[in-house]
């Protein structure tokens, strides 16, 4: 991956000649909505006002993803086009890590066309692909990702979404036990860790590796323990959903700066840090929901 082509330069650089302030902006933003940070508050969102099934199954496919990214990049090591081209490229916005692929396309492509399978309405169909495509020329106008990142970042995306899919549609997921699930939860970091660190050298981005992993591994404990002792109802009123909707966000940031307090700014404690906001999200606020009266339960 050392080597790049030409054309790939001379695209980013005419897009860097195009940029105006206002334009600017806006590319900022789309930005925005391809980052983790922005999913991470999509998803609850999700999880807790709309959909619990579909909420947990967006969180297994957006970790994954977050997984996937960070792998591939710490593994391949590719430096971004305002790095390896600083007199010719410069970046609109600040960002650090390695460049192939990018996670923001990556993210954005799984995300929306996993929701754009669930909806299956052609206004959705239309807004997933115009988000998609907006994240792409968001990074590549904003000098921070060659064509060939965004492209990666898509087919990753689509791969990561049709397997989903099929997992989904012959309904895999529903039949697991309690038991394979948290089998499956431990055998995340015992698994996926060593795998990232056996075959990455470069390990810059090795703390969103081990959050990637906290997050997939409580989530799913999350889960086995909601759908058993908790089973929480997502309430009809507005009201209850957005006042739901505040505290559980409120506690998402709690956990993610408040633990950074009294935790090592070691790898370990982002897995930590990380699983306890995926247990949060799936299981501990719901729970707070209903004995707040703003869900109820079933059974």
């Amino acid at each position: 991956m050392s080597n790049f082509l030409d054309w790939e330069v001379d695209l980013l650089q005419r897009l860097m000649e195009l940029r105006v302030s206002f334009v600017d902006s806006i590319v900022k933003f789309i930005n925005f909505t391809g980052e983790v940070t922005f999913f991470t508050i999509l998803l609850p969102i999700i999880y807790w006002l709309v959909s619990k099934r579909v909420g947990f199954q967006l969180a297994i496919v957006l970790f994954v993803s977050y997984y996937v990214n960070v792998f591939m990049k710490d593994l391949f090591q590719y430096l971004r086009p305002f790095q390896l081209h600083a007199d010719r490229i410069k970046s609109l916005v600040e960002q650090g890590g390695y460049s192939f692929p990018s996670g923001h396309s990556q993210h954005s492509f799984a995300v929306w066309a996993f929701l754009a399978s669930v909806i299956r309405k052609r206004s959705y169909t239309v807004f997933t692909i115009l988000m998609i495509i907006g994240v792409g020329f968001a990074r590549l106008y904003s000098g921070v990702h060659f064509p060939k990142d965004v492209l990666f970042g898509w087919f990753l995306g689509a791969v990561i979404v049709l397997i989903a899919s099929l997992v989904i549609r012959n309904q895999l997921l529903s039949t697991l036990t309690n038991r394979i699930w948290i089998a499956t939860a431990i055998s995340i970091p015992i698994i996926l860790l060593p795998l990232y660190h056996g075959m990455t050298n470069g390990r810059l981005d090795q703390e969103g590796a081990y959050q990637a992993c906290g997050l997939l591994a409580f989530s799913i404990l999350g889960h086995v323990w909601e759908r058993e002792k908790i089973n929480f109802v997502i309430s009809k009123s507005w009201l209850h959903k957005v006042f739901a909707c505040l505290i559980g966000l409120v506690g998402v940031i709690l956990i993610k700066e408040g633990f950074k307090l009294f935790l090592p700014e070691e790898a370990i404690a982002d897995f930590l840090r990380y699983g306890v906001i995926g247990l949060w999200t799936i299981a501990i606020a719901p729970l707070v929901f209903v004995k707040l009266r703003l869900a109820a339960t079933k059974g």
